[in-house]
């Protein structure tokens, strides 16, 4: 049999991805999605760590195994979407409250510790190549990370973290997947046509 490749097309422009970004998570018992308007400096994150089996039969300590025993998965990025009243509960943990006596013209947020549970969509768009990539999070947690600059810019940064969603299946409207697909840690789509985008969104956002 002569050597062959999978995936001929590999070096197809079509393949690369230029990506503007955008992330959306709803918090547990909300009906909507916080748009988090312009994020950057988006970068996913994925922690792995492995249990080694050593052993020693000649004077050589070798490796029998090299097990995955902990994976956590997310993404970390700021937003210049600072005044956003939705973005900045996020980023405090708490709700705001618009005054109704006194001074009514301020929102006013609890700053609590902690991350708050939800689920996350993130977008990787390429307009010009008419694709996109998307990340949902069927379970996922949020905190404020820190505050930062751009060029004068006030930003804050936030840290999404997956979740394990133990023995998640996607609805049938989203398709017909296979176990090797599903995961507890939801789906990553691949779109070919950025088109299909509104109508993912719609059917994530019915998902049970």
């Amino acid at each position: 049999m002569a050597f062959a490749v999978t995936n001929s097309t590999v070096t197809d422009t079509s393949k690369i991805l230029r990506t503007g970004n955008k992330i959306y998570f709803r918090k547990t018992g909300a009906m909507t999605w916080v748009d988090f308007g312009w994020p950057f400096n988006t970068s996913p994150t994925q922690n792995i760590t492995f249990s080694q089996l050593m052993g020693n039969r000649t004077g050589v300590a070798v490796q029998l195994r090299n097990d995955m025993t902990e994976a956590a998965f997310g993404v970390e990025f700021d937003t210049v979407s600072v005044k956003d009243s939705d973005v900045y509960s996020l980023y405090t943990g708490g709700t705001g409250i618009v005054g109704a006596t006194g001074i009514t013209n301020a929102t006013g947020f609890a700053l609590k510790a902690g991350t708050t549970l939800g689920r996350c969509i993130w977008v990787q768009e390429d307009n010009a190549g008419g694709t996109a990539l998307v990340m949902w999070m069927p379970a996922a947690s949020i905190s404020g990370n820190g505050e930062g600059e751009q060029d004068g810019y006030h930003t804050l940064k936030f840290k999404i973290d997956r979740l394990a969603k133990a023995g998640y299946v996607p609805d049938a409207a989203l398709g017909t997947y296979s176990g090797n697909t599903s995961s507890d840690y939801g789906i990553n789509f691949l779109l070919t046509n950025l088109a299909q985008l509104p109508a993912l969104l719609d059917k994530i956002d019915a998902e049970p």
